[in-house]
This record gives structure tokens, C-alpha cells and sequence, in this order.
């Protein structure tokens, strides 16, 4: 039975190797390195197989001025691609986003602590885990203790 195991899986190795998806790398307009396993229609896009050598080639300049303007107005001169980066921009985007996640964990931390002080104040007797593993009960001071850290909490992080 063994010996029918190892040639099924020997047999099959092969088929995987081959079985890899093929990409498409190309340089944009603004000069931007884009790789998909679809072939874009508007640039001119080099192959590249899984025998190839995936994210190493990119299209040389003389390429990038010769890919189509996606931009290009019929009649109109095409407009001209900006190279600068907005640093203010950039930092906007980044506070943006870094609020969002602070606001999000915000919200988790409320939500856990008015859990926890429903828990705390609906049940009587509170199992915990001590320092050993060891399933122990809450004693009545450690219990008014952990009321108060989840109060703290809600006070903290659910304002409105």
C-alpha cells in the first residue's frame, strides 16, 4: 500500500510544477511597475512564465515612451505626466488611515469593556485562571477591582 502511495505521489509531482500561472509585467504611465495574471490591453506587457524570472525584467525607457497615453485627448497635445510626489499628501493619507485604525480599536476596546462589566456585574461567581493553569474564583476584591478597570474603559473609549 505504501509502495502505491509513493508512486501516486510521484507521479503527481511533475503536474505541479507546471500547473503555476503565467504573469504580465509593464511600466504605466507615471512609470509605475505593474504585474497581473491578465495581459493589459493598453501596454505593451512582457510575459512571464514560472519558469521565467518573475519581478525581474521591466520594460526599458525607450519602451515606456513607446506605451499608448491613457490619458490622451483626440486633438488635444496629451498631458504631461508629473513625476513630483506630494509629500503633504502622503502624510495625509497616512494620518487618515492611522486615525481609522485608532477610531476601529477604539470601538473594540469599548465594546470589550461594557462585555466585561456586563460579566462582571450579571454573574456571581467569576472563573479565572490563576498564575498555574488552575481554574480559580474571583475573590470579592478582585472582582470590584476589575469592575472599576472596565468602567475606566468604557469611560475611555465609548464617548461619543
Amino acid at each position: 500500500m505504501k509502495n502505491l502511495v509513493y508512486l501516486i505521489l510521484l507521479l503527481l509531482a511533475p503536474v505541479n510544477a507546471y500547473s503555476e500561472d503565467d504573469y504580465y509585467v509593464w511600466v504605466d504611465d507615471n512609470g509605475v511597475t505593474n504585474y497581473a495574471q491578465k495581459n493589459p490591453r493598453d501596454y505593451p506587457a512582457e510575459r512571464i512564465t514560472a519558469t521565467g524570472h518573475f519581478a525581474a525584467k521591466t520594460l526599458i525607457d525607450s519602451e515606456q515612451s513607446q506605451a499608448p497615453n491613457r490619458g490622451s485627448r483626440p486633438g488635444l497635445p496629451p498631458e504631461p505626466i508629473s513625476t513630483e510626489v506630494d509629500p503633504d499628501k502622503l502624510i495625509a493619507e497616512d494620518r487618515e488611515r492611522i486615525a481609522g485604525q485608532i477610531a476601529a480599536q477604539k470601538r473594540s476596546n469599548c465594546e470589550i469593556g461594557k462585555k466585561n462589566l456586563v460579566n462582571l456585574e450579571t454573574y456571581p461567581r467569576i472563573m479565572v485562571k490563576d498564575e498555574n493553569g488552575e481554574d480559580r474564583l474571583l475573590t470579592a476584591e478582585e472582582k470590584t477591582a476589575k469592575i472599576g478597570t472596565a468602567r475606566q474603559t468604557i469611560r475611555e473609549y465609548c464617548r461619543g
